[in-house]
């Protein structure tokens, strides 16, 4: 499998994308795979993988590569925000506000909040008893090296635990990335608690801290939120604290459970929000709304066929819906211009919600009416298809 030159080095462009377009099975994901393997064993970049499926390829173990999988479900939101905050530092704290971005693009508010669970009443009044001491035998197993004895952490423990008797005082304790700083994190000791978080449950002190999100000041549990929203806010979150300058990032069918209007954005804000590391992102997809978002917001987009194993270029200047669906989806485009730009209408109000499927089938078939030629029957054969792999999408 030979990949393209321009796929394995930056370009000198503002902008270096490339989406691979095809079906599944095409070989799309194995291709992300050997790309990103040529960087890291033959450049000195850092490379970044986005599995948005559950059956990805990227099989490397490297230290300059960080991937993301979304075999993890919706709980790696959840794991992905705490390690980002526990990781962050105060000469990196800016980067965890391009989260207030992803927030704000799928409709929430710039915040998120963590309800810290309550600890026994008894619990700080027992660790101070000099004589208790967890046996280590029962957690050997259970807690990392320099754990086992509860005795050699004792004060450590205690301290956590006084932190989490104050922050009770409070039932959901919010984080605001609009007035984000080091400080106001420090106080509020998110940093230890998360660090300390996996010990204290296993040692059934507390229970696992909640993620909460905003939508018009009203509270929702992050586990509550829609696939979509998840993946798009854990994907921005998880690159805001690893990418470097001049970082690689593959995303692999990045439209799983997006809605249309996030797919359509989807390029532009990844652009939008990191463009000062001036990264170079390759897409696998088989979507046309991302593909057609890229297009309108990037002159200079690189688009791939991929077929077997392979890839082609795909030399398309033009912006228009229409040309992407007919040519580069394989879809023959009708003599009739009219059909073609009304049935590009239809879908892209489908794309964008303004109808749905319904509704779209009975236009369609008001067309269909009056079709006597037979290109423009293949045509109408192939939109069907489209327009269900744009329900498919969301």
């Amino acid at each position: 499998m030979k990949i393209p030159q321009s796929l394995t080095e930056f370009k000198k462009t503002q902008q270096d994308v490339s989406i691979f377009i095809g079906e599944n099975g095409t070989g799309k994901s194995t291709l992300l795979n050997i790309i990103a393997r040529q960087f890291c064993f033959n450049s000195s970049v850092k490379v970044i993988g986005i599995a948005n499926s559950i059956h990805d390829k990227f099989e490397i173990q490297s230290n300059k590569f960080s991937v993301l999988r979304g075999r993890q479900g919706r709980k790696q939101a959840k794991i992905t925000i705490k390690k980002a905050i526990t990781n962050i530092s105060e000469r990196d704290i800016q980067r965890l506000k391009f989260a207030s971005r992803a927030l704000e693009y799928v409709g929430l508010d710039p915040k998120i909040g963590f309800k810290v669970p309550k600890i026994k009443e008894n619990v700080i009044q027992m660790f101070h008893d000099d004589s208790y001491m967890l046996p280590a035998s029962k957690y050997e197993e259970e807690i990392d090296t320099g754990f086992t004895m509860f005795e050699k952490n004792k004060e450590e423990i205690i301290n956590i635990c006084e932190k989490i008797k104050r922050l009770e005082r409070k039932n959901i304790e919010w984080l605001s990335f609009d007035e984000y700083n080091f400080e106001a994190l420090e106080k509020f000791s998110l940093t230890e608690l998360f660090v300390l978080e996996t010990k204290l449950v296993k040692l059934g002190i507390i229970a696992p801290i909640e993620v909460f999100l905003s939508k018009n000041d009203k509270e929702i549990s992050l586990l509550s939120a829609s696939s979509g929203e998840l993946n798009l806010i854990t994907a921005i979150v998880y690159i805001s604290t690893v990418i470097e300058h001049n970082t690689v990032i593959l995303i692999d069918e990045p439209e799983n459970s997006l809605h249309p209007r996030w797919q359509k954005e989807y390029v532009k804000n990844l652009l939008d929000i990191f463009y000062l590391y001036e990264p170079k992102i390759i897409i696998a997809t088989h979507s046309p709304t991302i593909l057609n978002g890229a297009l309108l917001d990037n002159e200079y987009l690189d688009i791939y066929r991929s077929d077997n194993f392979e890839l082609s270029l795909v030399r398309e200047d033009s912006k228009n819906i229409e040309k992407i669906y007919y040519d580069i989806f394989n879809i023959i485009t009708p003599e009739n211009r009219f059909v073609s730009s009304l049935l590009t209408d239809y879908l892209n109000q489908l794309a964008e919600g303004i109808i749905d499927m319904q509704n779209f089938n009975v236009l369609l078939a008001d067309i269909e009416k009056s079709i006597y030629d037979e290109k423009q029957n293949e045509l109408i054969k192939g939109v069907n298809k489209i327009a269900e792999r744009i329900i498919k999408a969301r």
